[in-house]
C-alpha cells in the first residue's frame, strides 16, 4: 500500500510540475488521506531530500540555496551540497553557473564554503583537500592555496584578504575563532 501511495504521489508531482511563473509555498504541499482520516499537510522536502529541475523556456528553478551574495548588481546563489554557484542578474535572469566538482587540480571535492570577491571572482573552500580554490569571474581556474586549519566559514575582504572562522576547540591554537590571512593565505592576525 505504501509503495503504491508513494508511486502515485511521485507521479502526481511529476505531472503537476508544469507551472513556472507563479510558484508559491502551497504548490509544494500535499493533502493525503489514510483510511478515513485526513492528515495534516506536509512539504515534499519531508519525504524527498533531493530535487532536480529542468529549465523551461527562459525561466529556471534553483533547488537548494545555502547562502546568497549580492555583488555588482548580481546575485550569487550558493548550494554547498551540490557544489554549485548560480549567478543571476538583479531581475532574476540566469547568467551562468559554476560547478567544478571532481578530483582534478582545478576541481573541488566538497564545497564547504564559498564567497565572491568584489570583482566577481569565486573563492571556494574544499575541506576534503584543505584548499581554497580561486576562479575568475568567468569560472576559469586561477589557482589554489593550502589552508592549514578546517574553517566553517570564509569571507573575502575588499582588499583581497581572507577571514576564516574556525570553532574554538583549542585556545592555544592561534587559528581557533576568527582569523585573517593575506590574499595568499599567510596568517596575519
Amino acid at each position: 500500500m505504501k509503495k503504491i501511495l508513494l508511486t502515485a504521489l511521485m507521479l502526481s508531482v511529476i505531472t503537476a510540475c508544469t507551472k513556472t511563473e507563479e510558484f508559491c509555498e502551497a504548490d509544494r504541499q500535499f493533502h493525503l488521506r489514510f483510511g478515513k482520516s485526513k492528515n495534516t499537510p506536509f512539504h515534499l522536502e519531508e519525504m524527498v531530500d533531493t530535487f532536480y529541475s529542468v529549465q523551461l523556456e527562459d525561466s529556471f528553478i534553483v533547488g537548494n540555496v545555502d547562502e546568497i551574495r549580492y555583488i555588482n548588481d548580481k546575485f550569487y546563489l550558493i548550494c554547498k551540497k551540490e557544489g554549485r554557484i548560480t549567478c543571476v542578474d538583479r531581475n532574476g535572469r540566469f547568467l551562468h553557473t559554476l560547478k567544478k566538482k571532481g578530483h582534478a587540480k582545478s576541481e573541488y571535492v566538497t564545497m564547504n564554503d564559498a564567497d565572491i570577491s568584489l570583482d566577481g571572482s569565486y573563492h571556494i573552500y574544499d575541506g576534503a583537500q584543505r584548499k581554497l580554490l580561486r576562479y575568475t569571474p568567468t569560472g576559469q581556474f586561477r589557482d589554489a592555496i593550502i589552508v592549514e586549519d578546517v574553517p566553517n566559514d570564509i569571507a573575502v575582504l575588499p582588499n583581497g584578504d581572507y577571514l576564516f572562522y574556525t570553532p574554538i576547540c583549542n585556545p592555544a591554537n592561534y587559528n581557533d575563532g576568527l582569523w585573517q590571512t593575506d590574499s595568499n593565505g599567510v596568517f596575519k592576525k
